[in-house]
């Protein structure tokens, strides 16, 4: 079984974990122009 254990947002964020996480979820949230790109929300379980 293949766990994918990143997350990204086209090219501009990356997430990288360790074996002992998962990444189970990850969404842009909008910052509303406070930033030049929205953040990256990445959900990691054990």
């Amino acid at each position: 079984m293949t766990v994918d254990l990143r997350a990204r947002d086209d090219g501009r964020q990356h997430v990288v974990t360790t074996s002992g996480l998962v990444v189970t979820g990850s969404r842009s949230i909008d910052l509303r122009g406070s930033t030049d790109h929205p953040a990256l929300l990445v959900t990691l379980d054990p």
